[in-house]
């Protein structure tokens, strides 16, 4: 009898573990969201397959992003001044000719689901198709989201699409380059960049 119990607790054990993996491994392939966005760098493409179930009714931006499904992206402008917006590009949609929503976003750092915060910095954006957009003149120095969303049907389509942010805004002025030699070792400071993300200098040499 007592063996018997003892295997019925390891088999309850055993499926209390798996039951928490699953959990684990579901909450690491979750959207990204307001709290999570997907950070992009300038002049990188990056793909974007990942919404989630979101409204924004009620907000200023309900009258553009109508959709339920909500995709939610980063960029970071840096120190360099510029009266130039940034372009934000979106290319090779896979979305079955679901039409998708856009806006560009100013939020606030200490609460960035706040959605009552958001100030838009750029035309509310529909389409089906490739298209590019710019936004205002932007802050140095500041944290921008972009909000993607669309509306699912009765059978939930996929939607994949890439993203690319560029301009004057997101890039690096580094000083007098005729100072460095070829295959010279030189120090440079990256003055509002975040380490995190990593960066991927052009030239190399």
């Amino acid at each position: 009898m007592l063996n018997k119990q003892m295997k019925s607790l390891r088999s309850m054990s055993k499926l209390f573990t798996i039951a928490i993996f699953i959990v684990f491994l579901h909450g690491s392939t979750s959207a990204q969201t307001c709290d999570n966005p997907t950070p992009l760098c300038g002049e990188v493409e990056t793909q974007t397959t990942e919404f989630s179930l979101s409204s924004f009714i009620g907000e200023t931006i309900d009258s553009c992003l109508t959709g339920d499904q909500v995709s939610v992206l980063k960029f970071h402008t840096t120190y360099l001044n510029s009266d130039e917006g940034v372009d934000v590009s979106l290319s090779g949609l896979e979305c079955s000719d679901i039409e998708l929503n856009m806006i560009v976003v100013e939020f606030s750092l200490l609460e960035p689901c706040n959605s009552s915060l958001y100030t838009a910095v750029s035309e509310c954006v529909t389409t089906t198709q490739e298209v590019t957009f710019t936004t205002e003149s932007l802050y140095t120095n500041t944290d921008y989201l972009i909000l993607i969303s669309y509306t699912t049907g009765i059978i939930e389509l996929p939607c994949s699409f890439n993203i690319e942010v560029s301009g004057e805004p997101l890039s690096i002025e580094a000083c007098c380059p005729t100072n460095i030699q070829y295959l010279e070792s030189v120090d440079l400071e990256v003055l509002g960049g975040d380490g995190g993300l990593g960066y991927i200098w052009s030239p190399e040499e």
